[in-house]
């Protein structure tokens, strides 16, 4: 049906006479199928999802993750180089503590389902976890001379943030994806797109915000509303202390633009042609790309790049648009079984729980990264070594091949929670319109929209 609607749709846009343009084979009809085919997926998922579940995840995974996460990335990096300059292997190490609040996704999502504020389980979340994010962001844009331990502490104040958000969202999600399993490989491609094209926008115009306004100042613009952003910018741009190359940032935020870009193909690709293959199917082939990728890093690092005749800046460019979209075919359908394993009433805790998992893998991986850096003696000036750590790092990302029997092979659209789970859920909990993430009624009948 909801095929039908859009073929209906798609005949009033384009002309009906037999003999015009649009009616002819790999004519102007195409074309416009092809340009309205989003506009019309976006209509269905506000439809059959609700325009407020919509909107709630572009904002959180566009905005929060995407748009603010890119520019902590290119901003933070040059934070600590330039502002605090510490060495690589203790800002490896710092790292660590950013993913704490990740780790502790299962506390915030216990909160979340167990800890209504006023009768709401979702809305205060958000709330509060935007207040954090703006005063930990604030204070490290404002604060001059801030002692290691206070940067690090509002960091932390930021990854809590997007963390509590992220959870809050993912529970939403999760409940629409066991009382809709159909469009739960949607519902992750919606986040994933709509994180990607954030992150393209952030990583764009990063490395001008940090040029102008000083890493501070780049850190502070992901949390400050846009209209503060103009006298906010005029002002960090006077207490800079350091010049450093406009030429230099703007190509690392270039290069992550394009990255994003490759990471919406990825989203691309996943939701045209990988969404209906088992799961272990596809994520076998997926990790033993991830594998197989890394090996451009290597190359990199040995600069048999330069021995081929391939300039370090297309290199890099390549580099990043196989790893971006290669990271969004194994990250997806990861996300899609971890939503549908998730029992009625309690999402938030058990997909924060699996979420942990994956963030506990980070941070095992920050912390080990840190130890074989300062063991093989990798600094700011000497990287005679730094092959090592990426030869290590890839036979890792291949050793998991060898526990993809853990994976289910079902199909990415069946139902994975116990039938009996699902009968014991209570009419009262299905019908909860926050449930659904309708945080505002944007019209009388959200059918319509």
């Amino acid at each position: 049906m909801l095929e039908e609607d859009g073929a209906t749709d798609a005949d009033h846009l384009v002309g009906e006479e037999p003999g015009s343009p649009a009616r002819q084979p790999g004519g102007e009809r195409a074309w416009t199928a092809a340009v309205m085919e989003p506009v019309r997926w976006v209509r269905m998922l506000c439809r059959e999802l609700g325009a407020t579940f919509v909107a709630g995840v572009v904002l959180v995974y566009g905005l929060s993750q995407g748009f603010a996460g890119s520019f902590f990335r290119v901003a933070s990096d040059y934070y600590w180089k330039d502002v605090q300059r510490v060495q690589p292997a203790t800002v490896q190490f710092l790292s660590v503590f950013f993913f704490v609040p990740w780790v502790l996704k299962p506390l915030w999502g216990v909160m979340t389902d167990v800890f209504p504020i006023h009768g709401y389980r979702r809305r205060p979340y958000f709330l509060f976890s935007g207040i954090l994010g703006t005063v930990s962001a604030t204070i490290v844009a404002m604060a001059t001379g801030l002692p290691v331990s206070s940067a690090v502490l509002c960091f932390v104040g930021i990854s809590t943030a997007v963390a509590i958000a992220d959870v809050t969202i993912d529970a939403c999600i999760a409940k629409n994806s066991v009382d809709k399993p159909a469009l739960a490989p949607d519902m992750q491609s919606l986040c994933a797109f709509s994180s990607s094209l954030g992150a393209l926008i952030g990583y764009a115009t990063s490395g001008m915000f940090v040029h102008h306004l000083g890493a501070q100042g780049a850190l502070g613009v992901m949390a400050i509303p846009p209209a503060a952003v103009v006298f906010l910018g005029f002002f960090i741009y006077e207490l800079k202390t350091y010049q450093h190359n406009a030429k230099e940032k703007e190509f690392v935020g270039l290069v992550h633009a394009i990255g994003a870009v490759a990471s919406m193909v990825g989203v691309l690709i996943y939701h045209k042609y990988l969404k209906d293959y088992p799961f272990r199917s596809i994520l076998f082939y997926a990790q033993l790309l991830y594998g197989v990728s890394g090996l451009l890093d290597l190359t990199f690092v040995l600069r048999w790049n330069l021995a081929l005749g391939v300039p370090d800046a297309a290199f890099v460019t390549l580099e990043e648009c196989v790893s971006r979209v290669v990271g969004r075919v194994r990250l997806m359908p990861m996300m899609v079984l971890s939503a549908k394993l998730c029992p009625p009433g309690a999402e938030g805790t058990f997909f924060a729980l699996l979420m942990c998992i994956d963030s506990l893998g980070m941070l095992a991986a920050k912390a080990g990264g840190a130890a074989v850096l300062r063991a093989l003696h990798v600094t700011r000036s000497d990287f005679g070594r730094l092959w090592l750590a990426v030869l290590l790092r890839n036979v890792l990302r291949l050793a998991t091949l060898g526990a993809i029997c853990l994976v289910p092979t079902a199909d990415q659209t069946d139902v994975l929670v116990p039938r009996e789970l699902l009968a014991a859920s209570s009419p009262a909990a299905v019908a909860d319109e926050e449930e659904r993430l309708q945080l505002a009624k944007l019209t009388s009948h959200t059918d319509d929209v």
